[in-house]
């Protein structure tokens, strides 16, 4: 609390305001002691402020506990309570400078003088009583605001308690990676319920899967305590394959049998920490037979708790669905699933600030699923500046591959029917790819992606839109673009839209390399998009070929960061293009797999001879 709390007051801590009470205290007592004359009430006001610096000095005692000082960290009260005894310092000091101002004197006779002035001037006395007064009421204050302050934080230093008094009387025992005994804590914003706090207790799965959880919500009347169990179960137990499927009956012979429960965590290499049972719903959106929103609903009815995970509470199961529910050719509805979860999301906002919630960030779905999401939990989206929804924008349309979205998804986040060329050009960051981009640019960028993942018969495929489709469509986005006047060869971060084609087709993921080399049959399919809008392609081959040459230009196919690629991959260089007035007068060179080797050949020649440590130096000319 000390860091805060001096933050707060100018970097004065609560242990130092309640030194200089306790030295304050001790000065003025000996001012009245040598006031013998003084009135009684007098003395007994300095005797309650003697008292009241016993009680700070507790106070300090209890802030060198590690466990109070952080719990008091953000409280209200206690931040209060330091204000208020800041106060009583400040005037405590400013009646002990004045008094030993009219008190004490290099002679005695002098000082009697003073003193005996002192008690016969009536005003004086009346001045000191009511500043007396004044500080003993704000430390009275002060000590109740930290009183209030602890009643407020008592479960909370309990539970704390209980979980220290686990971990002492537990035997850290190294098993492999894993030891007896573990302990997590986690801490979330629930709106306007406060603040949620939750302990898990587990064992090594080798010794038991069972957790126990005690979780605590801070709400207007106190705190509400809650404790329960629950397994920690692999990705392939029955459960959760029941759940991919969308088999309630058979998840609810699991839950009656007692060989599962909702409140099951599963935990795999990807997900040590454990994710709950509605991470594995959106797998049914694949299967025919499944019925999502009866599972969803199901969990919901069972007790299973659709928030985030301990690692990121931000990140609940509506999240995962509106990301990864999105699937093109076996594409339902997840309105339905949605509404069963929106109650369950706790969105904590300041209602005087528009800002657009991280759902509709990372929303991936057809039209009618966004315009649901944005109704229900952004309804001011479309008063919101033209600039921020194309941030939006082009923010969902630059993913992962097997989620791009539809032209007709754009436009409607943008909410223009027909897009100008302001519009289509506008340059904001996109941070998947890490840069400056357009929605031309990602246009391009779509495009060459899906014409690779076109003649992909991977399974992933098939759980996407239609790639030849998506080619198509974003044609057409481009070709609409061109008649709005837009500038094909615009210039945006090292890219124009040509170069983004070409980066679209060698960033993808999940592919064979030996695809990565057969560009030119995919740049046709720019080509003819760009001749059939009416572009002369000789002359959109030598204004390219000017931007090649004059600008700064990536060479190297980059890999995106925080993606595992194949292992192997070699980086495809782009050296050079021509081009004339049709298709096939252009070609483009990249170099071959082979060439990334030839470094690793130099590296080794140019090494330095290893030599042992502590032998005798080589003499070359020897």
């Amino acid at each position: 609390m000390a860091e805060a709390i001096g933050i707060a007051s100018g970097a004065i801590t609560f242990a130092t305001v309640i030194v200089q009470v306790g030295q304050s205290i001790l000065t003025l007592k000996n001012c009245w002691d040598e006031m013998r004359d003084a009135p009684e009430d007098i003395r007994k006001l300095v005797g309650e402020i003697e008292l009241l610096g016993l009680i700070l000095a507790d106070i300090e005692d209890d802030l060198s506990q590690d466990s109070i000082y952080s719990a008091l960290e953000d409280n209200k009260h206690a931040l209060k309570s330091f204000k208020l005894c800041k106060d009583a310092a400040d005037d405590l000091d400013a009646i002990c400078v004045d008094l030993s101002r009219d008190v004490h004197s290099s002679s005695r006779m002098r000082r009697s003088y003073k003193v005996l002035k002192i008690v016969m001037q009536n005003g004086k006395i009346e001045k000191y009583r009511s500043r007396l007064q004044n500080v003993i009421q704000l430390l009275t204050l002060s000590q109740q605001c930290y009183t209030r302050a602890l009643l407020q934080l008592q479960p909370l230093l309990i539970a704390e308690r209980i979980v220290q008094g686990s971990k002492r009387s537990s035997a850290s025992v190294p098993y492999g990676s894993t030891v007896v005994a573990q302990a997590n804590k986690a801490r979330m914003l629930k709106g306007n319920r406060g603040y949620t706090n939750t302990w898990r207790l587990g064992l090594p799965p080798w010794m038991t899967s069972k957790i126990l959880e005690i979780s605590g919500m801070k709400a207007p009347s106190g705190w509400n305590w809650m404790l329960r169990t629950y397994n920690l179960v692999p990705s392939s137990s029955n459960v959760v394959q029941l759940v991919k499927e969308g088999d309630v009956k058979g998840v609810q012979d699991l839950f009656t049998s007692g060989q599962a429960s909702p409140f099951d965590f599963v935990v795999d290499d990807n997900f040590p920490w454990g994710r709950s049972l509605f991470y594995y719903t959106h797998e049914t959106y694949t299967v025919d037979t499944a019925d999502t929103p009866e599972m969803v609903e199901f969990l919901l009815d069972q007790g299973a708790s659709p928030q985030g995970t301990s690692n990121f509470p931000e990140y609940t199961a509506l999240h995962h669905l509106v990301y990864f529910g999105w699937r093109g050719q076996n594409y339902r509805s997840r309105i339905p699933a949605m509404r069963a979860l929106l109650p369950h999301l706790d969105i904590t906002e300041d209602p005087t600030e528009k800002k657009v919630p991280e759902l509709l960030m990372i929303f991936h779905g057809h039209v009618k699923d966004f315009l649901f999401l944005q109704q229900n939990c952004c309804q001011f989206f479309y008063e919101l500046p033209q600039s921020e929804r194309i941030r939006v924008a082009v923010t969902v349309a630059d993913t992962h591959w097997f989620l791009l979205p539809t032209p007709e998804l754009i436009q409607t986040i943008i909410g223009q029917d027909i897009l100008e060329a302001e519009v289509l050009q506008y340059e904001c960051y996109s941070w998947h790819i890490q840069r400056t981009t357009t929605l031309v640019h990602l246009a391009a960028r779509i495009m060459g992606c899906m014409q690779l993942h076109s003649q992909d018969d991977s399974p992933i495929s098939a759980l996407m839109e239609e790639p030849k489709l998506l080619v198509i469509l974003w044609g057409s986005f481009v070709q609409r673009s061109l008649h709005m006047h837009v500038n094909i060869h615009q210039y945006v971060d090292g890219m124009t839209p040509f170069l983004e084609f070409y980066w679209g087709y060698h960033d993808s993921e999940y592919v064979p390399e030996d695809q990565k080399y057969f560009f030119g049959l995919a740049l046709k399919v720019w080509l003819r998009t760009l001749q059939e809008a009416g572009v002369d392609l000789e002359l959109y081959g030598r204004i390219e070929e000017r931007i090649w040459k004059t600008e700064w230009i990536p060479r190297e196919s980059h890999q995106l960061p925080n993606y595992h690629r194949l292992k192997g991959a070699t980086k495809a260089r782009l050296i050079g293009f021509s081009y004339g007035p049709s298709i096939e007068d252009w070609h483009l060179w990249v170099s071959e797999p082979s060439d990334s080797l030839a470094g690793e050949f130099w590296d080794l020649i140019e090494r330095p001879v290893e030599v042992m440590p502590g032998a005798w130096p080589i003499n070359d000319d020897e």
